[in-house]
């Protein structure tokens, strides 16, 4: 028993990946990170320079943001290794990939900090363990329904997050 303690006490303060969020331009606007925290993955995110309002974020399935000029359409669609539906208002519940929307300021600004639930780095580490993954922000709202985006709009920005970062 108190080595599984000790397990959880050393995992919840590892970063698990984090990278440089880019634009549709190339250019670099902000920086997440990825901690493990008790029984979930804790996100932090800070930018400068998206259109005032409110923005889908999701986990993507391919950790690319090399195409912006052509909208980041090579990181996939939704990290969803279980295969379920989109949207935390579903009646089957939402995929690893759902994150809740962020809120960008009139200066262009966010700062999150966002708890995936139910994601551990151990589980994060298993489905990515060849490939990295892709944090994408939406041009609009996710509306936590509709499939199998939310209806949320154009990909704007992204991350790489590495599934080799803190290994």
């Amino acid at each position: 028993m108190m080595r599984i303690f000790w397990l959880i006490f050393i995992f919840s303060y590892f970063t698990v990946t984090g990278g440089d969020i880019i634009n549709r331009e190339g250019e670099v606007i902000g920086y997440a990170t990825v901690y493990q925290k008790g029984s979930g993955l804790l996100l932090k995110l800070t930018l400068q320079g998206l259109k005032s309002g409110w923005h889908g974020m999701h986990i993507h399935a391919v950790g690319t943001c090399e195409d912006y000029a052509d909208g980041f359409i090579k990181s996939g669609s939704h990290f969803n290794p279980e295969e379920k539906t989109h949207g935390v208002f579903d009646n089957h519940g939402y995929h690893a990939g759902d994150l809740a929307n962020i809120f960008v300021d009139k200066s262009g600004a966010a700062h999150i900090e966002q708890i995936i639930p139910n994601m551990s780095s151990l589980y994060y580490r298993e489905h990515f363990s060849s490939a990295d993954a892709a944090l994408i922000i939406h041009s609009g709202p996710d509306d936590y329904t509709t499939q199998p985006t939310g209806d949320s709009g154009a990909r704007v920005a992204c991350a790489v997050l590495s599934a080799s970062a803190g290994k």
